[in-house]
């Protein structure tokens, strides 16, 4: 009788060594974009979006992100402002980028790396909630005419009302996500409070300004006003020390005049004195008045007679 036709006892599974089976783990291998292949693509044509448009979450996370370039809804001589959603995607796609295409990429899009630490800074200031809204969409949702060029009146007083519903300590926080400035909010407050909101004008307060009454402004208001009292009293004073000195000068011209003249009459007096020491008679024979020509030749005609 052959081993195999002997009856097995023991089951094979025991004899048998036991297969281990290793869980095989799935890893999320992050797609590693190479420099050469960046490259290839910003010397593609651009893709522009349009303006407050962002790209879905499949594309964000592709290559091809790469080609795209944002549009900004405002630009100004201090540079380009962008939507708040499209500033996210553009800083995800600035972390993923290979060194030494960060320059072109935002040689492309128009901005700086300083722009990208800015944003990413006041990103992480915000406190936004989940809205249950994709980007493309969350997007859509927050395009407003501000974003868009020049944002209406009744848009502007919808964002003062909001604003001013904002509890305090989140309304830098509703700044950032609605991709606005303090001191817009400001300037759109005082054209609803007391403004003509159509035409985007507010008029100035004689004296403060529209600024805030606050203990420096009051202080330096005082100071102000001290030192042009102090300005007025020394101008004052100069024009009354002005006017004596020209009272003065008068009076010694006056005095000289009259010395000046008595001295003349003086000479003249004591060179009529006949006798006087000094005094020549001759010259004073031809000093005195020559007698009328007509008076002497009718004393001749009288005498003949």
């Amino acid at each position: 009788m052959t081993d195999s036709q002997l009856p097995q006892l023991v089951p094979s599974v025991l004899t048998s060594a036991p297969a281990v089976e290793v869980p095989v783990v799935a890893r999320k291998v992050k797609p590693k974009t190479s420099r050469e292949e960046v490259e290839e693509i910003l010397a593609m044509p651009p893709r522009v979006l349009a303006v407050g448009e962002v790209l879905d979450d499949e594309t964000l996370a592709s290559p091809e992100s790469v080609a795209f370039v944002f549009s900004p809804y405002r630009t100004t001589g201090s540079g380009s402002w962008f939507h708040p959603a499209q500033q996210r995607q553009m800083i995800t796609i600035y972390n993923v980028l290979p060194y030494g295409t960060k320059g072109l990429w935002c040689a492309r899009q128009g901005i700086q790396y300083l722009n990208i630490k800015r944003w990413a800074r006041a990103l992480q200031k915000s406190k936004t909630t989940d809205d249950g809204l994709g980007g493309a969409e969350r997007a859509k949702h927050l395009a407003d005419a501000a974003y868009l060029g020049k944002p209406s009146a009744e848009y502007i007083r919808e964002v003062v009302v909001e604003y001013g519903l904002v509890p305090h300590g989140q309304k830098e926080a509703w700044l950032v996500a609605h991709g606005l400035g303090s001191h817009t909010v400001r300037r759109w407050t005082a054209m609803v409070a007391d403004g003509d909101l159509p035409t985007r004008t507010r008029p100035r307060r004689v004296g403060t300004l529209t600024m805030d009454e606050c203990a420096e402004i009051q202080q330096l208001r005082k100071e102000i006003s001290a030192l042009t009292q102090d300005k007025r009293k020394l101008e004052l004073d100069a024009k009354r020390r002005e006017e004596a000195m020209q009272r003065a000068l008068d009076k010694a011209t006056e005095r000289a005049e009259r010395a000046e003249l008595a001295t003349d009459v003086l000479g003249k007096a004591l060179a009529s004195m006949p006798g006087a020491p000094g005094v020549d008679s001759d010259a004073e024979e031809k000093s005195s008045p020559t007698p009328n020509n007509a008076s002497t030749s009718k004393d001749g005609k009288r005498k003949k007679r």
